[in-house]
């Protein structure tokens, strides 16, 4: 039977003698190796399976490591890539490039992790070259005689040498970061604010003598990607030999400012004037010829590319920028990639008298490119090998890109062909369509939702789909779209029923069995079995009539998660857990909520189930409301808060005017004599005040008595 390309794919990568495939587990053991990452570290052990994977790799690179798996098991959709160095039987160490994926089971659950890798040492090591080279650069630029400085698009000084701080009489510190036209104030008797622009809004280089601070200079601005590049050559000793320095000048530039690439200046009859060290080394290398002043560059060219070179040289002698890539074979080497450009060079008296030839290695940002199409290729390989249903949808509905499986789903449900670029609402089965316009809403405003729905298609056929949506980010986390993914869960779900239906028969059978499940069944107390995890395995007719839940709905819940609202006492729900924890038995009282959302007061007995060796097999909860015996406390607890609002009242409200009366008497005493017959109605007034501060006194006493 013919292999699948994937499967050839797959086995090509771990078969290669030049690419690393390793499977790590969760707990950060190799779980596979490929033949070419065995033998690389044989030398650490002849079996690296159940190997902790650090057992290879650098000490201050574990960390990283660690944090790519974390990051691939916690974002299981990414491929991270990293670098890291592996330890070599000498004590050194290689550098390898790993890709990071997760491996997923059909749960998509992650249960594995995949790296596949490549040695970069060399290119490694090239880079730290580089740097140096640069740091050679910097220093180069500090020792010559001329004033140097960098100036960006904003104008702002970005990097000087020692000789411009010398010109200028300004230490780097305040040249770096000031303005160019705070040093060089515009003055139209200048030539230098013109030609500064030119070069840096034509992107020209400009070449003009300057007479300012007492001496004469020749300036030269060259455009670069960043702004322009400036140097100042003191020319007042040498104003007499001016056109010999300018070429001079012009072939030392045209070196220095070519350090990232291959430079060679050739004149017009193909003479070599001028070369860098990377020119040098690059031809001895893979043409194993050295560059030579004076001598034919036509000499040093490629078998075949001769003519192209002359076509290209000529453009670039009109005054053309000619820029191409190739893939070119140097004696006994593998093809490299490079990007050859001609520019035209120019003399002070602009007239094109060389050309400039670079040629720029771009083999890496090929293999790379390379890299991201074979990645491209197993992602799809993937997508399209799962049963699962995988669209990428567009913020305006139309399908990005989608895999084999929803192609031909869908196709089949809708009698038509689907394609990228089709608008995905008019695949969506008109049952549901409702639903995924909220549910694309929802994800466009960044949340995730998974749900699970019966679909029916036609009369016939329903099936059960695990539907689950994604926002999906460019890497400047834009939202460019919503990742749809539809598993077909119908067999699990009959499986579920099935299960669950054992389960009630089961447990019906269990009780119709018990003499006891009459006496449960019947009464009026709620009574729930739970296992050792606190799960529902059964409750009475009576929870069912109290809660309004079905034995189905409940089994394999925890009770609290249905019964417990806002107003149950969070430190009864603590006590409960507590004594659930420890298997001990507990009687409470909590307040707990129906389906329907209506408040309930339970007396809760809770008691572990033993087994034959006394071990815990589950809890039995009974439950008794008590919501009317609640209710009367309550009542009786307002009626005593009345009763101590009515004897203050009495005691200070009531009793206030008897205290009135009784002093308003003394006064009626102190007064003139009155008649013994007045003085009889002021004693009877007297005494009857006395006695309604009595009764008020023994009412307060007897309500104070009652609390």
């Amino acid at each position: 039977m013919p292999q699948s390309p994937e499967s050839i794919i797959y086995e090509s990568i771990i078969n290669s003698p030049h690419l690393y495939l390793v499977k790590r587990d969760l707990i950060g053991r190799f779980s596979y190796v490929n033949p070419a990452f065995a033998q690389r570290f044989s030398f650490l052990s002849q079996n690296l399976i159940g190997e902790i994977f650090d057992l290879t790799v650098h000490s201050r690179d574990i960390d990283k490591l660690n944090d790519a798996l974390s990051r691939s098991i916690t974002h299981p959709n990414e491929n991270i890539t990293l670098k890291v160095r592996k330890k070599k039987p000498d004590g050194d160490y290689w550098w390898v490039q790993w890709e990071v994926s997760a491996i997923k089971d059909s749960n998509d659950m992650v249960v594995e992790v995949l790296f596949v890798g490549h040695d970069i040492t060399e290119s490694q090591i090239n880079s730290l070259r580089v740097m140096e080279y640069s740091k050679k650069l910097n220093t180069i630029l500090d020792s010559i005689t001329d004033g140097f400085c960098t100036v960006n698009y904003l104008w702002a000084i970005t990097q000087v040498n020692r000789a411009i701080e010398q010109t200028l009489a300004m230490k780097s510190a305040d040249l770096v970061g000031k303005n160019l036209w705070d040093i060089f104030p515009k003055n139209e008797h200048y030539s230098y604010p013109s030609q500064f622009r030119k070069a840096m809004h034509e992107k020209l280089t400009t070449r003009f003598e300057e007479f300012f601070m007492g001496r004469w200079f020749s300036i030269t601005a060259y455009p670069s990607s960043d702004g322009i590049t400036v140097l100042f050559q003191d020319i007042s000793e040498q104003k007499k030999k001016e056109d010999e320095l300018y070429r001079k000048e012009t072939k030392l530039n045209a070196v220095l400012n070519s350090t990232s690439d291959t430079y060679v200046l050739i004149d017009k009859n193909y003479k070599i004037l001028s070369f860098n060290i990377k020119a040098h080394e690059e031809y001895k290398n893979f043409a194993k010829k050295e560059l030579k002043e004076g001598v034919s560059f036509l000499a040093y060219l490629v078998e075949g590319t001769e003519e192209g070179f002359k076509k290209n040289f000529q453009k670039a002698l009109e005054g053309t920028n000619v820029g191409l890539e190739m893939h070119v074979a140097f004696p006994n080497e593998p093809k490299q990639w490079r990007n050859f450009r001609y520019f035209p060079v120019y003399d002070n008296a602009h007239q094109i008298f060389a050309v400039s030839f670079n040629a720029v290695d771009i083999n890496m940002m090929k293999q790379q490119e390379q890299k991201v199409r074979e990645t491209e290729i197993r992602l799809r390989a993937i997508l399209d090998s799962t049963s699962d249903i995988n669209v990428l949808i567009g913020l305006d509905y139309k399908i990005i890109s989608l895999n084999k499986e929803a192609k031909k789903r869908f196709s089949a449900f809708m009698d038509k062909p689907i394609a990228i670029g089709d608008d995905f609402r008019n695949f969506v089965v008109e049952g549901v369509k409702a639903d995924f316009l909220v549910h694309f809403a929802q994800v466009v405003e960044g949340k995730k939702i998974a749900v699970e729905k019966e679909i029916a298609y036609g009369e016939t056929i329903k099936t059960w789909h695990a539907m689950r949506y994604y926002p999906v980010y460019d890497e400047t986390e834009k939202l460019i779209g919503v990742s749809f993914n539809s598993t077909n869960i119908t067999e699990q779900k009959r499986q579920e029923e099935a299960l669950e239906e054992k389960t009630l028969n089961l447990e019906k059978a269990l009780i119709e069995s018990n003499k006891l499940s009459m006496i449960i069944r019947n009464t009026n107390d709620m009574v729930t079995l739970t296992d050792v995890e606190g799960k529902i395995t059964w409750v009475n007719e009576a929870f069912v009539t109290t809660t309004g839940y079905t034995l189905a709905e409940v089994i394999g819940k925890k009770p609290g998660s249905l019964l417990q609202g806002a107003e149950t006492d969070r430190g009864t729900i603590i006590q409960i857990g507590k004594a659930i924890k420890a298997f001990e038995p507990i009687r409470t009282e909590i307040l707990n909520y129906s389906r329907t959302g209506q408040k309930y007061w339970v007396e809760l007995s809770v008691q572990p189930i033993l087994n034959e060796a006394h071990k815990p097999t589950g809890f039995m909860a009974i439950q008794s409301v008590v919501t009317s015996r609640k209710e009367s406390e309550q009542k009786i607890l307002h009626r005593n808060k009345l009763l101590e609002e009515i004897a203050f009242i009495q005691a200070h409200e009531v009793r206030r005017p008897v205290a009135n009366i009784l002093g308003l008497i003394n006064l009626i005493r102190d007064e003139d004599p009155y008649s013994a017959e007045v003085l009889s109605y002021i004693n009877h007034l007297e005494m009857a005040a006395k006695d309604l501060d009595d009764v008020i006194h023994r009412i307060v006493f007897k309500t104070n008595e009652a609390d």
